[in-house]
């Protein structure tokens, strides 16, 4: 719950600390918490079984992070560069050829940084792509949407925070009903609920863009993180259900970190959508430059919701959950 709200409570806190402090203060004020968190961590995590020593897999982690890095480099010099050989095709060939590299060397040692075994459980595979298409759309529209209302609609930095807060209330609120409809009535129910929210969310983001409003990106934001919270948290635990006990930290490890890279890579993507549009009309004024990137942008998400919906909409039950909640059902009578 908390990981879902987070996000987009992001920038109703930016939009804050702007209009009413600094920018700088941003920062400021979360470096105490931040410490507060560290102090805490260190007083109270106890380790519960002894560390096993083991070479760290050191070059397998270079690997990763020189891929993880390139890619972002070479979408952010998009919207700046085009299609440059040097500064975006060139990063990219290197980030395949790292990713080509980390897999080669973790198929064949005995003790991988990321155990690759994880993808061989196509139900695993499913909900990890979900998740992160998720999250990717997610925080690429609090980065879209109050940077429309305040380039395209006038508004101020507050007013284009508080957009998002009731989103994301809605979303902090709905998060572990959904984990109970999921342990209810299985994972396909809410699978079902929330990819019809997120595409009907979408679409009419994308489809309205032209005639967007304050109220309207908040009642349809609302929307959409009615399906985000179907979804979201039911992915990573269904997704986990799916792997053996020895491949738990693995896949913990993969989705926590495509986690935090998907929203990298969403605000950097939406970023170079907005400058795609302000090509395309260059003598169009800035208002319709940025409605027109914005809506550029909102059909490309309406693509990946389409591809989380048909992803969620296969998912399999789990057999044995649903043979548990047969028996229940039965006891019961």
């Amino acid at each position: 719950m908390l990981i879902a709200l987070a996000p987009s409570l992001g920038p109703t806190y930016g939009g804050l600390v702007t209009q009413l402090l600094s920018w700088r203060l941003i920062f400021g004020i979360t470096l105490p918490f931040g410490l507060i968190a560290w102090l805490i961590t260190a007083k109270t995590i106890r380790q519960t079984q002894a560390p096993r020593s083991r070479l760290f897999p050191l070059c397998q982690f270079g690997l990763v992070v020189a891929a993880l890095i390139l890619l972002i480099f070479s979408v952010n010099n998009l919207s700046t560069h085009g299609l440059s050989l040097v500064f975006v095709w060139l990063p990219l060939l290197l980030a395949v050829l790292a990713v080509l590299t980390f897999t080669r060397s973790a198929t064949r040692t005995t003790h991988p940084l990321i155990n690759l075994a994880v993808f061989q459980q196509g139900d695993f595979t499913r909900a990890l792509l979900i998740y992160f298409f998720i999250q990717f759309i997610q925080i690429g529209l609090t980065f879209l949407l109050p940077n429309f209302a305040q380039l395209a609609l006038g508004k101020n930095a507050l007013v284009s925070g508080l957009m998002l807060l009731a989103g994301s209330l809605c979303s902090a609120i709905l998060s572990p009903l959904a984990g109970k409809l999921m342990d209810r009535r299985g994972i396909r129910r809410p699978f079902q609920i929330g990819s019809g929210f997120l595409l009907l969310a979408t679409l009419s983001l994308a489809g309205l863009a032209q005639h967007l409003s304050v109220g309207l990106i908040i009642g349809l934001f609302v929307g959409f993180q009615i399906g985000f919270s179907c979804l979201f948290n039911n992915a990573l635990t269904y997704g986990l259900q799916q792997l053996p006990p020895q491949l738990m930290g693995d896949g913990n490890a993969l989705f926590n970190t495509l986690q935090q890279y998907s929203g990298s890579l969403g605000t950097a993507i939406m970023a170079v959508l907005i400058t795609l549009g302000t090509r395309m009309a260059p003598s169009a004024s800035s208002t319709m430059q940025t409605t027109l990137g914005t809506q550029i942008a909102l059909w490309f998400s309406l693509i990946i919701i389409m591809i989380v919906a048909a992803l969620a909409l296969t998912t399999k039950p789990i057999a044995n959950m649903a043979d548990d909640q047969h028996q229940s059902r039965s006891s019961n009578h």
